[in-house]
């Protein structure tokens, strides 16, 4: 019986070991094939939303420091990758493409996921919701799609619940507190620069939690080799961020997938938050889960060209009229 993702990544190596070569190295890059094939999933999903072949989308993800790294270990990060870039490709073909029978993919990326972490459960099925729900056109396919994304919600949700011991009848701070009491063994911890004694403290601390856990550590807070390395990547990726938002429109929040991207990043970052500040070395190694999809959002709103080059290329100057 496996009783977490631990027991299920213990279980894959004995798996491995009885079909396989008695190596410990043939296991690592068994287990790297599978980030790989998450990687591959990903950069299928983008090739579809571009529209067109693109290898910098391929070599950009893959060659992305903390993916690089973190998808070629022997543990639980390169299967949940798998698992996640199986759903993303599976809901991608689904809203884009309109093939329905991709759901299985959908389903089965939310089963896998789930099995390693169970709350990833909760935060892939909720903003895979809105998307299923407006893009299926067929109402039978519909339906059957938000009840079978429903079912799955209601099973692993009262899990994710047990998993995490929380109380039902606890409020948000009791929820909190008992998440951060599972991560007081912390080495990399800004807890002594957080207090959180109340809900309203709760809700106040929340932008600084997203901020903590998309861009921290940044160059300084981790005083070590791995530290430093994760810091300038964060701070290269904050400024690609911020550059993105620049070029934000409000054209942007009628595509459907922009949509589910923007309410993932929500979720997963408001399920992360009370970890990110505990635990900032565990907080770079989940954040793979989520890096492909904000560097996909990053690179959407930066391949879009802006306003005035927009206007210029098609022979309307700033002021309105055409140029020559």
């Amino acid at each position: 019986m496996l009783n977490g993702g631990s027991d299920l990544i213990v279980w894959l190596g004995a798996l491995h070991l009885k079909v396989g070569p008695d190596s410990y190295h043939a296991m690592k890059l068994s287990f790297a094939l599978l980030g790989l094939v998450g990687i591959y999933l990903f950069y299928r999903s983008a090739e579809i939303l571009i529209g067109k072949y693109s290898p910098l989308a391929f070599w950009a993800l893959t060659l992305y420091p903390s993916v690089l790294f973190w998808s070629s270990i022997l543990g639980k990060d390169p299967t949940i990758l798998a698992a996640i870039a199986l759903h993303v490709w599976g809901l991608v073909n689904v809203a884009v493409r309109r093939k329905n029978w991709y759901l299985v993919a959908v389903l089965a990326g939310i089963g896998g996921a789930s099995a390693v972490r169970i709350w990833m459960g909760p935060i892939l099925i909720l903003p895979c919701l809105f998307v299923l729900g407006t893009r299926i056109k067929q109402i039978a396919w519909r339906m059957a799609a938000v009840v079978l994304v429903s079912l799955a919600l209601a099973t692993v949700g009262p899990a994710t619940i047990d998993r995490l011991e929380l109380d039902k009848a606890s409020d948000l701070l009791g929820a909190t507190r008992t998440i951060n009491d599972n991560w007081n063994r912390a080495n990399s911890s800004l807890s002594d620069q957080v207090e959180l004694n109340s809900t309203w403290d709760v809700l106040l601390f929340t932008p600084e939690g997203f901020f903590i856990t998309y861009f921290r550590p940044l160059p300084g807070d981790v005083p070590h080799l791995f530290g430093w390395l994760a810091g300038f990547e964060n701070l290269g990726l904050l400024l690609l961020s911020i550059w993105a938002l620049f070029r934000l429109r409000f054209v942007y929040f009628r595509n459907p997938i922009f949509l589910w991207s923007v309410a993932l990043l929500l979720t997963w970052g408001l399920a992360y938050t009370p970890v990110a500040y505990r635990d900032l070395g565990t907080a770079v190694r989940f954040k793979l889960q989520i890096i492909p999809v904000l560097l996909g959002l990053i690179g959407y709103m930066l391949r879009q060209p802006s306003r005035r080059w927009a206007l210029r290329r098609s022979g309307v100057g700033t002021q309105g009229f055409a140029t020559p």
